[in-house]
């Protein structure tokens, strides 16, 4: 018998309920924020919230922030079940990191099941390339300043 088909690492999702214990914020507008735990450093999430405060919207108050571990897999949908989610901005996490069968362009929101999704760079590469931080913040006037 082949085991040819076995040749791929298998990661184990983690459960929505440990999912939460990874997630800080209050949710006020029902916008979840996924980023990498190798980027928690203080100037990269100053970072983060200048960028949300240009939309009117704070970190603490306004989101839910889930900070994912290296390598670390989870279904987003079973978050949807736990949290009621709106919208979501992944920085430098991939669809498929999330249990997501999409094909993304980066930088342009879309709309999938009454939810908004927008996927970027992380937020080194965002806060080290000006070109990078001009994309994000066109899209997110779109996305929630309604401007085009």
């Amino acid at each position: 018998m082949s085991t040819d088909f076995l040749d791929f690492k298998i990661f184990a999702p983690v459960d929505a309920i440990n999912l939460l214990q990874q997630c800080f914020g209050n949710n006020e507008k029902k916008l979840l924020i996924i980023s990498k735990k190798s980027e928690e450093d203080v100037k990269l999430w100053d970072l983060l919230q200048k960028i949300l405060g240009a939309v009117k919207h704070d970190l603490k108050n306004d989101t839910t922030h889930l900070v994912l571990h290296e390598n670390q897999q989870f279904c987003l949908t079973d978050l949807f079940k736990q949290k009621t989610i709106k919208k979501i901005i992944c920085f430098g996490i991939a669809p498929k990191t999330a249990g997501l069968n999409f094909n993304i362009t980066p930088y342009k929101a879309f709309e999938f099941e009454n939810r908004t999704y927008l996927f970027v760079h992380d937020l080194q590469s965002i806060s080290e390339k000006p070109a990078l931080k001009k994309q994000l913040w066109n899209e997110l006037k779109r996305m929630f300043l309604k401007i085009p």
